[in-house]
Formats: structure tokens, C-alpha cells, sequence
């Protein structure tokens, strides 16, 4: 499928509003937080910076077609790699910092994520199975269901969480 790069700017929207609802939900038992801070949170995932570069990013690319990409190609996709590797280098900085803090959850946190990726790739596959995806297309569908997000999602969960456990 053609369409299937699509489905990374699709699923990430309503992950992230997932996040920073349970987040703020969790932070709202722990203290007092208003219904203010959930829809403000709501609306940072729904249009925050991260969001709108994902799905304007599709919109201009829809709307400019492979002769827009020739054009900006050496200027977004050629450097990417790079600066991803920058960005992830950084988050495992900060994430490293607490490492300490893993002995706290310990074996459960190991587990989690053992067997969610495992569970939720298999949803995918079916899901995607269940659409009408072909092969290739029920496979993506399954790895970006299994998967974190490591660009878009940290960066909305820190600026709408700061104290969130960036190792957890």
C-alpha cells in the first residue's frame, strides 16, 4: 500500500492525547490538578507543534507531489538521519541520568516491555489483516503498533508532563 508511510502520522496523534490524558489523569489522584490541565493537555496533543509538523508535513507533501520532494529533499530528508541521531543521543543522556530509578519497578517494567511490544504487534498484524492490508502493509501496521514512539511523544509528554520519569 502505497499509503501505508501515513500510518505513523495517524496512530501518533491519538497516542500521544492517550499519554498525556493518563499522565495527567495519574498526576491529578497524586495532587490537585484541575479539569483546566486536562484540556489544556488534550489540546497540546491534538495541536501541538510535534502533531501539526506530522500532519502538515503529509498535507504539503499530498499537495506537492514528488516534484515538491525533489525540491526539499536535500534540505529535510538528507540531513535526518543525523539530526535523529543527535535527538536520540540526547534522550538517552537524559534518560540515562536516572538510570537508578529502574531498580524501583524492576522486573515488572522488564516484563512490560517484553510482552506489550509482542502483544500489540500482533494486534496490528490481525487489525491490519482484518482491513484489507496486504502483507507488507499488515506488517507496518503491526511494527508501528508495537513500537514507541521516539520522536513526536517525548517531546509533547515533557512539555506536557515535566515531571514525568524520562528513564520510566
Amino acid at each position: 500500500e502505497h499509503y501505508a508511510t501515513a500510518f505513523l502520522a495517524v496512530m501518533e496523534s491519538p497516542a500521544i492525547l492517550v499519554g498525556v490524558v493518563l499522565g495527567k489523569l495519574a498526576t491529578r489522584r497524586s495532587s490537585n490538578v484541575d479539569m483546566t490541565s486536562i484540556k489544556s493537555a488534550v489540546h497540546e496533543a491534538l495541536f501541538g507543534r510535534s502533531i501539526f509538523l506530522l500532519v502538515g508535513a503529509l498535507a504539503v507533501g499530498w499537495l506537492c507531489g514528488q516534484p515538491g520532494m525533489d525540491k526539499v529533499e536535500p534540505f529535510f530528508v538528507t540531513p535526518f538521519q543525523g539530526v535523529l541521531a543527535l535527538f536520540l543521543l540526547e534522550m538517552g543522556l537524559v534518560a540515562g541520568r536516572r538510570l537508578d530509578d529502574l531498580k524501583k519497578v524492576g522486573i515488572f517494567l522488564l516484563a512490560f516491555g517484553i510482552v506489550m511490544p509482542l502483544l500489540h504487534g500482533g494486534l496490528g498484524v490481525w487489525v491490519g489483516k482484518l482491513t484489507g492490508l496486504g502483507q507488507g502493509g499488515a506488517t507496518l501496521m503491526g511494527v508501528l503498533a508495537a513500537s514507541a514512539s521516539y520522536i513526536a511523544a517525548p517531546a509533547a509528554i515533557r512539555m506536557s508532563l515535566p515531571d514525568a520519569n524520562p528513564t520510566l
